[in-house]
């Protein structure tokens, strides 16, 4: 009789234990599922706020009036910060205090050619002015990605 009542119990044990192997194997499945899912969402959520957005560097932070400004100009994926190539033109514009341009520069973006300069007038006041750099895209939407670098002439 005890022979039959341990394999009662081992056949029992067997079951609970098949059972519960069963459910924990469902749940990790279930549980990669949610996770799947909420990844997917999560990059989609990501790719759907890329946006470009400029940088500047230039030689110095300091001009004198008919000096050369040499600059750099880049425009970056906000997320993966590698070079962003689906806008076409970078605008960058000296402008002064009142916000009024000074000049202006079409940089190609589209065909990475972002590094030129601007000849400061003879003429040209003694004070602060920015370096601005934008895409027609920055201008009509979030703003916040817009390039500003201070400099003093």
């Amino acid at each position: 009789m005890q022979k039959n009542s341990h394999m009662r119990y081992y056949k029992i044990f067997s079951f609970l234990l098949a059972v519960l192997f069963a459910n924990t194997v469902f749940a990790q499945t279930t549980n990669r599922d949610v996770l799947d899912s909420f990844s997917g969402k999560f990059i989609t959520a990501i790719r759907t706020h890329e946006k470009p957005r400029a940088y500047l560097v230039t030689d110095k932070a300091v001009f004198t009036a008919g000096s050369k400004i040499w600059f750099s100009a880049f425009l970056l994926n906000s997320v993966s910060q590698k070079i962003y190539t689906k806008s076409r033109f970078l605008f960058v514009d000296l402008v002064n205090e009142n916000d009024s341009v000074i000049t202006a520069v079409v940089l190609d973006a589209a065909n990475r050619q972002i590094e030129s300069r601007i000849i400061l007038p003879q003429t040209i006041a003694t004070g602060y002015y920015w370096l601005r750099a934008y895409t027609k895209q920055m201008v009509e939407g979030d703003t916040s990605s817009i390039c500003v670098k201070p400099l003093y002439i």
